[in-house]
C-alpha cells in the first residue's frame, strides 16, 4: 500500500447500517490511504463522528473491514497535490447535517446536497473532492456522492480505477 489509494470500508456500528440501508449499498464509509515517509507509516485521511482527520492505519484496520481499494491513474504529482490540498481541511466538523440528505435520497433518487455546509465534511465528499482534484471531473459535485456512489463508479471504469487486492 505504497500508494496514495481511495478505500472503501464498513463496520457491525450502527451508523454504518443505517448509512448502508439507506444508501442501498454495501460500503458505508469511504477514505483515503497514503504512505508517510518522514513517520514511516500509512495513514488513513477520512471524515467520521469526529470531524475530518487523520489516523494510522494500524489503529482504523482494527474497528472497521475494508471492502474495496483502488489505485487512480492520476500522476503521482497530481494525486499528492491533491492529497495536500485536502490536508488543508483537516479538523473541519463533521457534517451531520449534509448527511441527512442521503436519507431523502432513499425515497427520491440522487439529488444534490441541498443541506452540506462549507465548513464541515463528511466521508464521500474528502474522496469525491479528493478525486476531482485529481482531474476526475465525473465528482465535480462533491457533496451529493455516497460511498456506494463512488465505488461504483469506480468500479465501472478498471483501467482509471485499478482494484487493489485486499491484504
Amino acid at each position: 500500500m505504497e500508494s496514495i489509494n481511495v478505500c472503501f470500508s464498513t463496520s457491525s456500528g450502527l451508523i454504518s447500517r443505517a448509512i448502508r440501508w439507506f444508501t442501498r449499498s454495501v460500503v458505508s464509509h469511504a477514505l483515503i490511504t497514503f504512505r508517510d515517509e518522514t513517520l514511516g507509516q500509512v495513514f488513513v485521511m477520512e471524515a467520521n463522528g469526529r470531524g475530518f482527520m487523520l489516523k494510522p492505519w494500524s489503529s482504523w484496520r482494527q474497528h472497521n473491514k475494508l471492502v474495496a481499494r483502488y489505485e487512480l491513474s492520476a500522476t503521482s504529482a497530481m494525486q499528492l497535490a491533491s492529497l495536500r490540498g485536502l490536508g488543508s481541511r483537516l479538523g473541519a466538523q463533521y457534517d451531520y447535517v449534509g448527511i441527512v440528505s442521503f436519507a431523502v435520497r432513499r425515497f427520491i433518487g440522487r439529488l444534490h446536497n441541498p443541506l452540506a455546509g462549507a465548513s464541515t465534511m463528511f466521508c464521500s465528499e474528502a474522496v469525491a473532492k479528493f478525486l476531482l482534484d485529481c482531474g476526475y471531473t465525473k465528482f465535480e459535485d462533491t457533496e451529493s456522492w455516497t460511498p456506494g456512489d463512488i465505488l461504483e463508479e469506480l468500479q465501472k471504469t478498471p483501467v482509471i480505477f485499478k482494484p487493489v487486492e485486499l491484504a
